[in-house]
């Protein structure tokens, strides 16, 4: 540390506390400089050079007298080029007068915690934490200044990648031409697209931070769409209606609970969307291209902002371990040297304030962790074969193979029909088959009675030269607003976390892209029965469903 002092730098410090109250009465050597700075620099010498962070003991007027190693490192400078010089000329333009405010403030006798920017010698930006405090003699006269200065750039460079993530995900959110909004439990908007700015005619702060069931916006929506049961219940609700501005189109307002884990629902998603002249499905299905597109460039963005995060996360376990087991022997020296201080602190406060510090930065970890869980309502489809000729039998056996276990185990009485021969259907073998499976699933699911069964049928209609396949069973059924919302993206009846409400969404969307149909009939505790209907190409066509039977057995 010797070399951190020259005797020109002596003659500042020591010339400074000539100039302030009582320093008359303490005269100083040539050889040795005495007085209350020395006195403080020689008694905080050891803590000093092995502190890990930087500190800088200044005059009055803001020159540097003194500086650790740590701080030399962190700047840059030999200590040569700093001692001497006002440590206004060390910082970024853009904080000289925050940090000219500090050195004011000091000289009144307030301590202060401020963020500034220096710059090193390469003219790289060094963020940092000052603390800063006043120090007094015996004779309680102002004589120096203490800064203690922690090196806070990872967190800036962090923050700066967390907010162009943000504003990256709020840039593709506006890329999305339906409204949407994100809502918190007090109903307050969070995020706005672009579409739903131009949508409601508001402005950025007209509508951000605002109620959503403002006159501007929405009111009223509470009990039509039932949103405060989204939060309470984590269901989804949907709600058709003409366009308040324009009553010639139509719309769908759609509300969507985001869950965190361990925590429930703290937000929720509000899509609007127009479906005037539109089939809902083929309206559906572009959106959910866009939200699968949306899922890839969250994940990108939650690994962006994971990986710094988990290195905070994993490292302030070891650290908090450290430190407890540092201030057990500090804890010992406190109590024998009652008036010791740690930058300019009684040392109790300065514990207090080092493990708050340490809770601060695992609580912001943790609010990292829940922001990032927040979007999970996103799903890819996939494209799946190419449409082939197939035989309807051969993609028959092949869903029951594969559902026959959970079949066994929930179905008393399985029945397999299909008429034969039955003509070949160009069709993506492999689509007809997921949609198969999912009826078949479904069914098993709504089992309800001790002599439950299920029947899938195949049969040919001549007159329509189509095929027709029935899943029938006898669970609990459906109501009527329940079979006519069971084809919306993101609807079901199943407990949260049972199920995504996309499965006979997606079966109606492949089904349709092979030119069919499916149709639903149910009755509330007699069961339900699904047809899906597919273009036969070829005869010959049976004129009545099961003239051959191709399985029925009891699986019970």
């Amino acid at each position: 540390m010797a070399t951190h002092f020259s005797n020109r730098v002596k003659n500042v410090c020591v010339n400074s506390h000539r100039g302030t109250k009582n320093s008359r009465e303490r005269p100083d050597k040539e050889d040795e400089p005495s007085g209350p700075f020395w006195e403080c620099v020689r008694s905080h010498q050891e803590f000093f050079a092995t502190a890990l962070e930087g500190a800088i003991l200044l005059t009055p007027e803001g020159k540097i007298c003194y500086l650790n190693d740590q701080m030399a490192k962190m700047i840059g400078y030999p200590p040569e080029e700093l001692l001497g010089r006002s440590i206004l000329d060390f910082l970024d333009p853009n904080t000289y007068q925050e940090g000219h405010k500090i050195i004011g403030l000091s000289r009144k006798g307030m301590r202060g915690r401020n963020d500034l920017c220096f710059r090193d010698r390469n003219g790289d930006p060094l963020w940092t934490v000052v603390s800063s405090s006043p120090m007094f003699d015996g004779h309680e006269a102002f004589f120096g200044i203490l800064w203690m200065i922690t090196d806070i750039t990872d967190r800036e460079s962090t923050q700066e990648k967390i907010y162009r993530s943000k504003k990256a995900l709020q840039e593709f959110f506006d890329g999305i031409k339906e409204p949407l909004i994100m809502i918190d439990r007090s109903l307050h908007v969070i995020v706005a697209n672009l579409a739903a700015r131009e949508y409601y005619g508001l402005t950025w702060n007209e509508i951000i931070g605002k109620p959503y069931d403002q006159p501007a916006m929405e009111e009223g929506i509470l009990k039509e769409l039932n949103i405060q049961s989204t939060f309470t219940t984590g269901q989804e609700h949907l709600l058709e209606r003409p366009n308040p501005r324009d009553p010639n189109r139509y719309e769908k307002v759609a509300i969507y609970p985001l869950r965190e884990e361990e925590q429930g629902i703290k937000s929720a998603i509000i899509r609007v969307s127009d479906i005037t002249g539109e089939k809902l499905a083929q309206g559906q299905l572009i959106q959910n291209e866009k939200l699968a597109a949306l899922g890839l460039l969250i994940s990108g963005i939650v690994h962006e902002i994971n990986n710094p995060n988990n290195f905070i996360s994993f490292n302030l376990p070891i650290l908090r371990d450290f430190l407890e087991q540092i201030l057990v022997i500090v804890d010992m020296y406190a109590a024998i040297h009652p008036e010791y201080r740690v930058s300019g602190m009684p040392y109790e406060e300065f514990r207090e304030e080092i493990l708050k510090l340490l809770h601060n930065l695992e609580h912001g970890s943790e609010r990292i962790n829940a922001t990032i869980s927040n979007l999970k309502e996103f799903t890819v489809l996939n494209k799946g074969q190419e449409p082939s000729l197939v035989g309807p039998s051969e993609v028959i056996e092949k869903a029951v193979a594969m559902c026959q276990g959970e079949i066994y185990r929930k179905v008393k009485f399985f029945d397999v029909q299909i008429d034969n021969p039955l003509p070949k259907i160009l069709v993506n073998p492999g689509a007809l088959e997921q949609v198969l499976v999912n009826l078949l699933i479904n069914a098993c699911q709504a089992m309800d009675k001790k002599d439950s069964w299920i029947r899938l049928k195949a049969f040919g209609r001549k007159k329509r030269r189509e095929i027709a396949i029935e899943v029938s069973d006898n669970g609990h059924g459906m109501n009527e607003d329940v079979m006519g919302r069971i084809f919306e993206p993101f609807f079901t009846t199943k407990k949260p976390g049972a199920g995504t409400g996309l499965g006979l969404y997606v079966s109606q969307n492949l089904i349709e892209s092979s030119g069919g149909e499916i149709e639903v009939s149910s009755q509330i505790g007699q069961g339900t029965t699904f047809t899906i209907t597919l273009p036969g190409l070829a005869s010959p066509l049976a004129e009545k469903p099961g003239e051959t039977e191709l399985e029925k057995r009891d699986v019970a």
